[in-house]
Order: structure tokens, then C-alpha cells, then sequence
């Protein structure tokens, strides 16, 4: 006769299941948060070479880059930017 564990509810989450949860969810969002800090500097010194190089250069493709990128880059940061400030 051997004793068996009685295991516990599978439906039922623990508080420890959901501090976990929580946790991870934290990571993740840390993780967009850094990844989207480092994008924006990188697009920054993009573009900063852009405009101390070819720009003062006169060259005219740079004129066109700068105004395109520039529109793309509020494009595409608009809905991280325009977050409410709490």
C-alpha cells in the first residue's frame, strides 16, 4: 500500500503564480523599453552624421534624406511619444 500526492487543483493559480507572471510581464516591457531608447539614439546619431557630412557638403541627395527621415522617424515614434504623461 503506497501513499499517492494528492495533486493540487490545476485551475487555481497561486499568489506566487501570479507574482511570477507579473514579474515576467515587467521584464518584457523593460526589455521594449531599452530596445526603443537604443533605437532612437541610433537613429539619432544616424542622422546627425547625415546632416555633419553630406549635408554641409551641399550634396543634394542629403537635403532629400534628411526631410524623408526626419518624417519617418515622427512617423514611426509618434505613438511612443504621445503616450500621456502620468
Amino acid at each position: 500500500m503506497t501513499a499517492e500526492a494528492v495533486p493540487a487543483e490545476p485551475t487555481s493559480r497561486r499568489t506566487s503564480d501570479w507574482a511570477a507572471l507579473g514579474l515576467a510581464l515587467l521584464m518584457v516591457l523593460g526589455v521594449f523599453y531599452v530596445f526603443g531608447a537604443v533605437s532612437n539614439l541610433t537613429f539619432a546619431l544616424l542622422f546627425l552624421v547625415l546632416l555633419a557630412i553630406p549635408f554641409r557638403r551641399r550634396q543634394r541627395w542629403a537635403w532629400w534624406a534628411a526631410w524623408i527621415l526626419s518624417n519617418i522617424a515622427a512617423t514611426v515614434d509618434l505613438p511612443s511619444s504621445a503616450r500621456p504623461v502620468r
